[in-house]
């Protein structure tokens, strides 16, 4: 179940206990979608098609197959916190990009059975000197089960 919740955050403060850990930005697109591509074909730009697409809005856990592409656009407007489980999900978005992927978002391949939540906690902005910090972060929680 999708969560996208405003939480009170001190300036700075990020409290993230996901097993794998980076930090990116998306702004997400409509429910779970399939797409029409194969999950192993790259695009033009070397981005991956996915199998599945997520939304801000997804409410309902998402099952995919050990190998599909799951895909999570981004809202370039933010920087972001990305948590799952490792040995479920392999993170297909490069390190240096993972808290800012850019418009394509963030691309995760299924590698194990098992079930995992992808969890993106927006980072609230530096705090200007003298200045109270931005009161709200965002959380974004997308469950998958992973079968064979």
């Amino acid at each position: 179940m999708l969560l996208a919740t405003a939480a009170l955050a001190a300036c700075g403060a990020n409290d993230s206990a996901a097993p794998a850990k980076a930090t990116p930005s998306p702004a997400i697109s409509t429910g779970a979608t399939p797409a029409p591509s194969a999950a192993t074909s790259a695009g033009a730009a070397g981005t991956p098609h996915a199998d599945i697409t997520l939304s801000r809005d997804q409410a309902d856990p998402v099952t995919v197959k050990v190998g599909q592409i799951i895909n999570i656009p981004d809202d370039p407007s933010f920087s972001w916190d990305v948590n799952y489980r490792p040995e479920v999900l392999l993170a297909l978005t490069p390190p240096e990009q993972i808290s800012k992927p850019g418009p394509a978002g963030w691309f995760f391949r299924a590698i194990g059975a098992g079930n995992t939540e992808i969890t993106l906690e927006s980072v609230p902005p530096p705090c200007p000197s003298g200045k109270s910090c931005p009161p709200n972060t965002i959380r974004l929680v997308f469950p998958i089960t992973v079968v064979q």
